[in-house]
């Protein structure tokens, strides 16, 4: 019998990285989750976006508007970027992780909730 692959095993068609961890930054900075990257299945093209300074500055926060992360992310298409893609920060990591409910985008020097 044949399965089909996982949906993690394909390319993403967006990767993430968090670039500061407010949960953590003065506290604990060495335990924080500054520079993770997500997720575990980026190709590698966009991983080197991030690695170089590029992508779509984001930043995720709890339901009493707390910032936990700051953070960038690129899209495979940036002219057709799904919903999955645009919440993937926050239901790959902050969600699961911190029980973080809401991701914002800067737009127009603007922090716009999705």
């Amino acid at each position: 019998m044949t399965y089909p692959f996982p949906p993690d095993t394909l390319p993403a068609e967006y990767a993430w990285q968090i670039d500061r961890d407010f949960l953590a930054e003065e506290a604990y900075p060495e335990d924080g989750y500054a520079g993770l990257q997500g997720p575990r299945n980026a190709p590698a093209n966009l991983l080197f976006l991030l690695n170089n300074g590029g992508g779509v500055t984001f930043r995720i926060r709890d339901d009493d508007g707390e910032v936990y992360y700051l953070g960038r992310i690129v899209f495979a298409d940036p002219d057709d970027r799904s919903e999955e893609a645009e919440f993937g920060p926050l239901y790959d990591f902050a969600g699961p992780n911190d029980g973080a409910t809401e991701i914002q985008y800067r737009h127009n020097g603007k922090w716009v909730t999705l």
